[in-house]
């Protein structure tokens, strides 16, 4: 197999392990980075993947990118993995450009990426496979979100009506979400201090990036059919 698979937030703690377990299954991980180029550059030195400039909230860098893309590689999807840091903030306290950047990183910028992909690289084939990795911080199974996520919260439920709206539009698309709990990531650890990531680990509610990769790699092969 040599598709390449976009992983978007390449260099994060989630995305570097995602790009390993793409390179298991058989696909060449693309690790999109926005400023950690070496991060980026490790996730994919060692299975013929290349690490990509790609910054969510410049529209020129989502375009160059999607180009580079369509000239080098025959793309067989994208992994939305982009990570927004997390204000620990009641809604009411949240500032108006806090909001707006978690929505530009996560349904703006992303919606542009994924319209350069179709016309530039899915449409081609009239297939690919789009995951956006969303939060249990929503609530989706038990109906109530996180408190004091506000802007990290409403940006995911934005994203997935981007990846809804995209089904709707492109049925030859495959797309999939997964919502992912607390993940031990630098992330996770810059956001909660050290007592509550010990209570959380000591009941079971954090898991490994690694646990994380693998479940989404999974997802992605059952839906795009290999």
């Amino acid at each position: 197999m040599t598709d390449y698979v976009l992983v978007v937030g390449g260099s994060g703690g989630i995305g570097t392990v995602l790009c390993h377990e793409l390179a298991v299954t058989g696909f060449l991980p693309i690790a999109s980075y926005r400023n950690n180029r070496e991060a980026a550059a490790a996730a994919t030195k060692d299975n013929d993947g290349f690490a990509l400039h790609l910054d969510l909230t410049d529209a020129n860098s989502i375009a160059s990118a999607a180009g580079e893309i369509a000239e080098k590689s025959s793309l067989a999807g994208v992994i939305l993995a982009a990570s927004t840091g997390i204000s620990l903030q009641r809604l009411s306290q949240v500032e108006p450009n806090t909001l707006r950047e978690h929505l530009e990183v996560q349904v703006v910028g992303q919606h542009q990426l994924l319209s350069h992909l179709i016309r530039s690289s899915f449409r081609r084939a009239k297939s690919g496979t789009v995951i956006g990795l969303l939060s249990g911080a929503m609530g989706l199974e038990s109906g109530e979100a996180t408190n004091s996520m506000g802007p990290y919260v409403v940006a995911k439920y934005g994203l997935l009506g981007l990846l809804r709206a995209t089904a709707a539009d492109y049925p030859w698309l495959n797309v999939g979400s997964i919502p992912l709990g607390f993940t031990d990531t630098p992330l996770l650890r810059e956001t909660f201090d050290e007592r509550f990531l010990a209570s959380a680990t000591h009941a079971g509610q954090i898991n490994s990036p690694e646990d994380a990769a693998i479940t989404v790699v999974r997802m992605f092969q059952d839906i795009h059919g290999t």
